[in-house]
C-alpha cells in the first residue's frame, strides 16, 4: 500500500469542516469498500492499535449502521483505490460515496485514505479468503491512517 496521506473529506473533515486528523481521539472505524462485500477495521486513536471486525454486504447499509452504534467511533475512514496513476476510478467515486452517506447518516468526523494495494496486501495477511481479505484490508486503511495521525502530531 502506498503510504500516501490520509485527507479528510472535501469540506475539510468532520462535521463541522474543521476536524483534523491529528485532533482524532477514540475509537475509529475503518471501511474497505467493495462492491459485494465492505471490510470493517476498528482501532483505537491513542495507541494505534487496530484490528480486522467483520465483513458486511456491501448492499446492507443497516449492517454498517449496526456496526457503527456497537462501536461508537469518533471518526470514520473509507479507503480510496486510486488508480496507479493517481486519478479516481469509478470504484473510487463509488467509496467517496459510500462515505458521503456513512458521514450523512452518523454525523461524524469522516477522513479518506489511500487504499492502493491493500486488498493485495491484505490478501497475503488473510490466506485469500474473500470474506477476511476485506476486513484485513480495511485494518490496513487504519494502519495508514494512524500512521498520517502520528507524522501530523510530529510535524
Amino acid at each position: 500500500m502506498r503510504p500516501a496521506p490520509a485527507t479528510a473529506d472535501a469540506a475539510g473533515g468532520g462535521v463541522d469542516g474543521r476536524t483534523v486528523i491529528s485532533a482524532v481521539q477514540g475509537t475509529v472505524l475503518a471501511f474497505d469498500y467493495g462492491a459485494r462485500r465492505t471490510g470493517v477495521a476498528a482501532g483505537d486513536a491513542a495507541t494505534a492499535i487496530c484490528g480486522a471486525v467483520t465483513t458486511v454486504p456491501t448492499a446492507r447499509p443497516d449492517a454498517v449502521d449496526a456496526l457503527v452504534a456497537e462501536w461508537r467511533p469518533a471518526a470514520l475512514v473509507v479507503g480510496l483505490p486510486l488508480g496507479a496513476d493517481g486519478f479516481e476510478s469509478a470504484m473510487c467515486r463509488r467509496a467517496r460515496a459510500f462515505g458521503a452517506e456513512l458521514k450523512k447518516r452518523h454525523r461524524l468526523p469522516l477522513f479518506f485514505v489511500d487504499e492502493t494495494l491493500s486488498s493485495r496486501a491484505a490478501g497475503h495477511r488473510a490466506k485469500n479468503r474473500k470474506e477476511k481479505r476485506h476486513a484485513a484490508a480495511a485494518a490496513l486503511i487504519l494502519e495508514t491512517f494512524f500512521t498520517t495521525k502520528a507524522q501530523q502530531k510530529h510535524d
